[in-house]
């Protein structure tokens, strides 16, 4: 099978594939077992020119037309509901551990407002500053 032919098909496939809405796993599956029916097709019978191929499978809407008549939609229902489900239980886990890390970095800066400085002086002006109030007294 020539270079051509394989990026055709490709390209094919991928009109297919937009033209099917399920979830990913039944679509890969779908689209892998189509692509190996297109390409076993293309070696037995020899083929060179990408119109042998769109003859013998149809147009990618008919096929996607095809899919849906043949595919078992409560499964496929099933499994959209499943992946929607886990998105979502994915962002509500991102949006709260933003929330926890929001907050730690709020109270943080809240309870450490900065920092102080401590001076020593030197302890012979200090005690003179003690004895001249203590005079003064």
């Amino acid at each position: 099978m020539n270079k051509r032919l394989e990026q055709e098909i490709n390209r094919y496939l991928k009109e297919i594939k937009s033209n099917i809405i399920c979830d990913f796993k039944t679509k890969r599956k779908y689209i892998c077992d189509l692509k190996t029916s297109i390409y076993d097709f293309a070696e037995e019978n020899h083929v060179n020119d990408f119109k042998q191929v769109y003859q013998q499978f149809g147009p990618p809407r008919e096929i996607a037309k095809t899919f849906f008549e043949q595919a078992d939609i409560k499964k496929i229902k099933k499994r959209m509901d499943f992946t929607r489900i886990l998105l979502i239980g994915v962002i509500i886990a991102l949006v709260m551990w933003a929330g926890v890390l929001i907050y730690a970095v709020i109270d943080a800066n809240i309870t450490n407002p900065g920092y102080y400085e401590e001076w020593i002086g030197d302890s012979i002006s200090v005690e003179a500053d003690v004895n001249n109030q203590g005079e003064s007294l």
